[in-house]
């Protein structure tokens, strides 16, 4: 067993005695209990498994504890400056760990840690609580599929309600609006659990529903913006073909567009699939963003979305 903050030293780690997590006495000859105070100014927080060791942070560093042996027993290294934006935003997963940085986010793999690109963190970090936000904020490996979950709570709220979910395996990121207040990954159980603010427990990632959830028009993903190729005309886009492979009557594209980057943006849509998956659209514009939204509960997907787009007149 292993402590952080042993004997109300904030900078000190201590472990049991191999095999009884009742031993820990330090002064013995007999025994492997022992204790070391970390190179740090700042109170030791939490600690989580990877591969090579254990991970410790400060409130401003990152250590990793690794087995050495007699007589040492542990040794810990430093990784380098990082602020844990709260106590419970991280997750382990593959022996790897993610969390959320003060400025960012962060990665551990095979003995180092280094930012974690994510397109979304201005936004994050600017509609976060800056009050709540490093009280509640959490996060978990889904364990069903290959995703971590970051739940936070916005500006206002006191309760985390959005998330920001990494899919690792294929390194792209989302983000949505879901009250949920502690996360268990799948794999003791067949699928994620989580309660809500409504202190009741949610079973994740099963069927097609949420319990007293609408899913049309509040289920739905969204692009950021396109820059479409030209240079002076305007864009006529008549048409769009999404490669989902079916069910396209579950869904509907709405078109945002502008003819300058800060110019007033128009809405053009919603428009249904035909029964052959094509989407006829009249939208014009310069830069586009699209938003696919449920029509109803059922099992749909968007891969890549053509369009088709002829010039239109001088801007």
């Amino acid at each position: 067993a292993m402590l952080i903050g042993a004997g109300g030293e904030m900078r000190r780690v201590a472990w049991s005695s191999r095999e009884d997590y009742t031993d820990w006495n330090f002064a013995s000859t007999t025994n492997t209990a022992g204790f070391l105070d970390l190179q740090t100014e700042t109170p030791l927080v939490i600690a989580g498994n990877v591969r090579e060791g254990t991970l410790v942070w400060s409130e401003n560093r990152a250590f990793l504890g690794r087995y050495i042996g007699l007589p040492f027993i542990y040794g810990f290294d430093e990784l380098g400056t990082t602020r844990l934006y709260s106590p419970n935003a991280f997750a382990e997963f593959d022996g790897r760990c993610v969390w959320m940085d003060e400025s960012g986010f962060m990665a551990y793999s095979g003995g180092s840690m280094q930012p974690l690109s994510c397109p979304l963190s201005d936004y994050i970090f600017s509609d976060i609580d800056p009050e709540y936000g490093p009280r509640v904020a959490h996060a978990s490996v889904n364990g069903k599929f290959d995703e971590v979950w970051f739940f936070y709570p916005s500006n206002g709220s006191t309760e985390c309600d959005r998330y920001v979910l990494w899919q690792w395996s294929e390194n792209h990121w989302s983000m949505g609006t879901l009250a949920r207040t502690a996360m268990f990954p799948a794999g003791v159980g067949s699928y994620p659990l989580m309660t809500g603010t409504d202190k009741h427990l949610y079973q994740h990632e099963d069927g097609w529903t949420y319990d007293g959830f609408v899913c049309a028009n509040n289920v739905f993903v969204a692009s950021g913006t396109i820059n479409l190729p030209g240079d002076e005309q305007s864009l006529n886009i008549t048409q769009l073909v999404p490669s989902n492979g079916g069910n396209y009557n579950l869904t509907k594209y709405t078109l945002f567009t502008r003819m300058t980057p800060n110019g007033t943006e128009r809405t053009f849509g919603p428009y249904l699939s035909r029964s052959d998956g094509y989407v006829d659209t009249r939208a014009i514009g310069r830069d586009v963003r699209i938003r696919i939204c449920a029509n109803e509960a059922g099992d749909w997907s968007i891969g890549r979305i053509r369009m088709k787009i002829s010039a239109g007149g001088r801007r």
